[in-house]
């Protein structure tokens, strides 16, 4: 999965700048990864247009200056009262270099488990994979039609795409059909998102 944004180069750098920009429909943002960071500045309408979600399996053509970067998001930070966007980190990558980062799971059918009264749940909603960029895959696809109440879905389950490999514990649990009444008797559960829902990278807010 790719994706194309526009950005120019920074002229000026500090909160004071960070601030007028951001006022005037702006994203400050940098740029790791080969050399020296590169401080830029992206339309936020634009950004905001192509980017519902963000994730660090998505890559990225970033045009600047005349030329195309490869680029992931590896982090950001939002205003947590606006929700907007107030900072990004991009990671530049080598077309032939493996790179290593975070991919969501997406669940896809319906358990028989769900259809005897259960309650599907995503335990672990990302995985850490690497490759090369060209076999990034957006998400680890997992068919849970076959999963029974009860029964779990673990890391050394799945097979990984092809030129994909995954790093975790083989006995990590990933999803599993679990009863209403084991539901709520489990306090540090914290509510899954929909099947097929997709993690988004790490965050700091300001």
């Amino acid at each position: 999965m790719s994706k194309s944004l526009s950005a120019t180069i920074r002229e000026r750098v500090g909160k004071t700048s960070s601030r007028q920009l951001r006022k005037s429909g702006q994203i400050p943002a940098v740029v790791y990864g080969n050399g020296q960071p590169i401080h830029i500045v992206l339309n936020e309408r634009e950004f905001n247009k192509e980017f519902k979600n963000l994730s660090e399996s998505t890559i990225i053509d970033l045009h600047l200056e005349g030329k195309v970067k490869k680029v992931l998001v590896k982090d950001y930070q939002d205003n947590i009262l606006t929700n907007k966007i107030q900072h990004l980190d991009f990671l530049e990558i080598d077309q032939t270099k493996s790179i290593r980062t975070h991919v969501p799971f997406h669940l896809v059918g319906t358990a028989i488990g769900q259809r005897e009264g259960g309650i599907l749940e995503l335990i672990t909603h990302s995985i850490e994979i690497d490759c090369l960029p060209q076999d990034l895959p957006p998400s680890i696809e997992i068919d849970v039609s076959s999963l029974a109440l009860g029964q779990t879905i673990h890391l050394r389950d799945l097979t990984p795409p092809k030129g994909v490999h995954f790093h975790g514990s083989p006995d990590m649990a990933i999803v599993h059909v679990t009863t209403a009444k084991e539901h709520v008797l489990t306090p540090q559960t914290e509510e899954s998102p929909a099947a097929g829902a997709e993690a988004a990278p790490a965050k700091t807010e300001k």
